[in-house]
């Protein structure tokens, strides 16, 4: 039996974005969708706009997407509507429904599906905490405990970088970690250049831990977002990593 081979154009990829970045595609997809990232600078930006969304969905409760349930029917056309009333703290919120997110979909296409549509609206759900809280509750102790404990450029590591990078770490009473970071990529004339992906390490005590990835060509910028489960006083560094060497580009002290 002969099978076709999947498109190398944009189109036959332009839905793989989301469940690439939110990591629901599996390991021969990925890999074969790393490929053609580093040919196609459409998926490139989409990508790209995608880095911060695992950032957002670590700020949404754990209790609004329950991780391991059975099959069940399609999320109801108002799951976005419920979510970001929950998240707003609206008193007659309906109860989110316990199918949003079925990990044993019955098949990878369906799986790609339901994840990548109960992370968009638990992003939105995250959006909404992120902008209300604070206005709504600005003297909340939740709010109080956000703060940036530090803030940093990065270094090349072993010579000169088209690639610069900046970034903020944000805690928050708990024992994780969230960096944002903004990374820009130069024309790269006259300088070394590097292709592929790029990804976001933190690295503490005896731990290190990868939280987010993205492409970027020459001249873009990309924000990106992660959080780590590390205490606070544990983390010891941030990193830029080339994804397919896993060399480190850049890094910063913290």
């Amino acid at each position: 039996m002969t099978v076709e081979p999947r498109p190398a154009d944009h189109d036959g990829y332009r839905t793989w974005d989301g469940p690439y970045v939110l990591g629901a595609l599996t390991s021969a997809e990925r890999a074969e969708y790393e490929r053609h990232l580093a040919e196609c600078p459409d998926c490139q930006a989409a990508v790209a706009e995608l880095a911060g969304l695992p950032g957002l969905l670590a700020r949404v409760p754990l209790e609004l997407v329950e991780p391991d349930l059975p099959d069940g029917p399609e999320p109801p056309s108002d799951l976005q509507d419920r979510l970001l009333r929950a998240a707003a703290g609206e008193s007659n919120a309906h109860p989110v429904p316990a199918a949003v997110v079925p990990l044993r979909a019955r098949t990878a296409e369906q799986r790609r599906e339901w994840i990548f549509r109960a992370g968009i609206a638990a992003a939105a759900a995250a959006v909404a905490v992120a902008v209300a809280v604070p206005l709504a509750h600005n003297d909340s102790p939740a709010a109080a405990a956000q703060q940036v404990i530090a803030a940093r450029t990065m270094e090349p590591v072993g010579g000169s970088s088209p690639i610069t990078a900046s970034f903020q770490v944000i805690a928050d009473g708990t024992d994780r970690v969230r960096v944002t970071m903004v990374c820009r990529y130069g024309d790269g004339a006259g300088r070394m250049s590097y292709t592929g992906l790029y990804q976001m390490w933190v690295v503490g005590q005896g731990v290190q831990d990868k939280i987010s990835e993205w492409p970027i060509s020459p001249g873009g910028e990309v924000r990106a977002e992660g959080v780590a489960v590390m205490p606070p006083d544990r983390l010891r560094s941030v990193e830029i990593r080339a994804a397919d060497t896993g060399d480190v580009l850049l890094r910063a002290t913290v």
